[in-house]
């Protein structure tokens, strides 16, 4: 007996009406009408045929056309709704203000691979509304790339010749430390004290491993990375503030 492998409830309402309902149901009656048009040609053609040449050329012919609607169904309706359970899930059931793009980009995350594994993602309710779409494109970019940072495949699109070595006298010094855990924080080295706190704490309402604690591994991973890189850069930027006065 043939089972539905689905993840969520959207993913099998789309599989039942799209994939069962438009291409099969659908496939027959686009077959069907097709085979009533070309059948008054067909039959000034093979009038003169012997019955066993026009049976098996009859079935084939009702084969290949239903075939050929059924591709026709696949690439008009299937492909271009492919990303609604997606969209559906992320809307009503996560309450991400996602958009078509979006569940097109993270779609792979919660439709299934072969083996049937997802992600299900509840911990996003958690997280403030406004911070989701941005979570949810790092996680997805994280379990796509396997990497933080500049993923693997964007590395190798990037040019390998060195760059243009500057006078040593026009170099700013600038300790590359510092200059990561501002791009960490989002601020600059101009930002006050109150500045560095208050964007840290905005930071850490989204990645806190409380917030991931029942989670898939790969979440809990992703979450207790992303709050590591957070507190090393916000101690590090307040350290160095602490022990030069004004200037991080």
């Amino acid at each position: 007996m043939a089972t539905i492998r689905y993840t969520h409830g959207f993913n099998l309402l789309h599989q039942v009406i799209v994939g069962w309902g438009v291409i099969l149901i659908g496939g027959f009656g686009l077959a069907a009408a097709a085979i009533s048009i070309l059948e008054p040609v067909w039959n000034s053609i093979s009038k003169d045929f012997p019955n066993g040449v026009r049976t098996p050329i009859e079935w084939i012919a009702c084969v290949g056309i239903w075939i050929g609607c059924l591709y026709l169904l696949f690439k008009a309706i299937v492909c271009p709704l492919s990303p609604l359970p997606t969209w559906l899930y992320l809307r009503l059931c996560l309450f991400v203000p996602a958009t078509w793009q979006d569940a097109k980009d993270t779609g792979f995350l919660f439709e299934g691979d072969s083996s049937g594994k997802w992600y299900p993602f509840t911990a996003l309710r958690k997280v403030p509304r406004q911070f989701r779409r941005e979570v949810l494109h790092e996680f997805a970019e994280q379990v796509r790339f396997g990497t933080y940072g500049i993923p693997q495949r964007r590395r190798d699109r990037q040019p390998q010749h060195p760059p243009r070595q500057e006078p040593a006298s026009t170099i700013p010094k600038v300790d590359p430390r510092l200059a990561q855990a501002r791009k960490v924080l989002g601020v600059t080295a101009q930002s006050s004290a109150e500045e560095l706190k208050k964007a840290y704490r905005q930071l850490i309402k989204k990645y806190h491993p409380d917030i991931y604690t029942r989670s898939q591994p790969e979440l809990q991973h992703f979450a207790h990375e992303k709050s590591k890189q957070l507190n090393e850069a916000y101690e590090l930027l307040v350290a160095t503030k602490n022990g030069n006065g004004n200037h991080l």
